[in-house]
């Protein structure tokens, strides 16, 4: 709940210590990699014409900036683009026909699946850095999108 990425009991070993401080600076490096992989309307599944591309390009920057957080959401966004509650609503509706929390779920998934993939990150684990803070929910969220569970992906994405 502090935030801390993992702890050690005493009495610990100072090896013991290196070895997660090292795993610990390997991860960051490796979601590093991930996150700054370009998410593009169309793998979200959007089809924007010119005048509304602007719109939803800044939009999937403010989220993939701050999905992590699983406390972001829609408020944040538009409060960052300017825009009054009614109108970020009326337009990204009649863009994508979504709600705002639907679209930061959906990369939040793009962003798991991507990590399920590079990564050898535990499911839970997953699961937190993308921004859910229950397994269960990341779980179907998951299998909802992809239509299997992400252990069954995790498992087809290593046998190949």
């Amino acid at each position: 709940q502090a935030g801390a990425d993992d702890y050690i009991v005493k009495p610990f070993s100072v090896m013991l210590l290196k070895v997660r401080i090292r795993n610990l600076f390997s991860n960051r490096e490796q979601m590093k990699k991930t996150y700054a992989k370009k998410y593009s309307l169309d793998n979200l599944g959007f089809e924007i014409d010119k005048a509304n591309k602007t719109f939803m390009e800044r939009y999937v920057e403010i989220v993939r900036n701050n999905f992590r957080n699983a406390d972001f959401d829609a408020d944040a966004i538009y409060a960052q683009m300017g825009m009054s509650r009614a109108n970020f609503y009326k337009k990204l509706k009649s863009i994508t026909d979504m709600s705002s929390n639907e679209i930061i779920r959906n990369i939040r998934l793009e962003s798991a699946a991507l990590l399920l993939k590079e990564t050898k990150l535990s499911i839970s684990e997953v699961a937190v850095q993308v921004g859910f803070s229950s397994v269960s929910y990341f779980g179907s969220c998951f299998k909802a999108r992809y239509g299997m569970s992400p252990r069954e992906f995790q498992n087809n994405v290593r046998e190949k």
